[in-house]
């Protein structure tokens, strides 16, 4: 336990580095160190390399300009969040026979090999590893990446405490609100919808969608769709986007439309400290990890 105390401390005292990487560019929020933290400076840069392209390369190229630039402290925390521009989703069903966290994990690898082909052995894959009656949500992203992110890292001799994809960290916010509840979730990023598919709270089906200027207008016909093909009957949608809090909600015929996330501000104490760094769409897709 002694040897974990440093680490331990480190993570409630040292300075934090926030990082979100989209296709569109990077997010970037710096606070300081110590039990209460400020905001130090935020930044966005757009990737103009390679605009709305899934090219990780170019992003953390910019990234390292950016951070030779800001020049954080020494073993800064960083906690990098993926959009699903770099990230594939799965969601597979419940199994009828048991299986421990190896045998799913396995299992989980194989059925991406089976959607993506050899592609999938080069992808750094991992599962939630929920109870044996829940459907498994799956995520997939490119090794490379993650390695590179490493290596970056620690060029700049900086801390990398995790890499998440935006789903996770948006879902373990969000799941307080979510516990029990049947209908859609629908997760709003910069140029994507994650339409997903609940049953007690737990994930059964996911889409990826591409919405636009009127997002609101994608995400009503998506639902339309999908409540054709599934006939369950459910008719709540609970939306999530961060980036359009004081955006009205535009009615659906025959669902009930309502937004959650606003407890995940509260949650992480931002009522008692600069809101700054989630005012800006730029950077809605960090609200979750602040």
């Amino acid at each position: 336990m002694s040897r974990l105390l440093p680490s331990l401390f480190s993570l409630f005292t040292g300075a934090r580095l926030h990082l979100a990487l989209s296709a569109e560019g990077i997010a970037i929020v710096q606070q300081s160190s110590g039990f209460k933290k400020q905001l130090i400076k935020q930044q966005y840069v757009s990737n103009n390399q390679a605009k709305n392209s899934a090219n990780w390369q170019s992003i953390l190229n910019q990234l390292d300009d950016s951070l030779s630039q800001l020049k954080p402290a020494k073993n800064t925390l960083v906690t990098v969040v993926l959009s699903s521009d770099f990230v594939r989703y799965l969601i597979l069903p419940v199994q009828q026979i048991a299986m421990n966290f190896a045998e799913k994990t396995a299992y989980v690898q194989a059925a991406y090999r089976e959607i993506y082909g050899v592609a999938a052995d080069g992808w750094h894959i991992k599962c939630h590893d929920g109870a044996p009656h829940q459907s498994t949500l799956a995520v997939a992203t490119d090794s490379q990446l993650i390695e590179a992110l490493n290596q970056l890292m620690a060029k700049h001799q900086l801390n990398l405490h995790s890499v998440q994809p935006y789903l996770m960290t948006a879902f373990n916010g969000l799941m307080p609100q979510l516990a029990q509840k049947n209908g859609y979730l629908a997760v709003l990023e910069n140029t994507k919808l994650l339409l997903i598919q609940l049953q007690n709270g737990a994930c059964q089906q996911l889409r990826t969608i591409a919405c636009h200027d009127d997002w609101q207008l994608d995400l009503q016909q998506a639902i339309q769709r999908e409540a054709v093909l599934n006939e369950h009957g459910e008719n709540r949608v609970l939306v999530y986007a961060p980036a359009h809090k004081n955006t009205a909600l535009k009615s659906m015929q025959g669902f009930a439309v309502e937004k959650i996330g606003e407890k995940i501000g509260l949650k992480n104490g931002l009522s008692n400290r600069p809101t700054s760094e989630i005012s800006d769409p730029h950077f809605a897709l960090l609200e979750a990890v602040l």
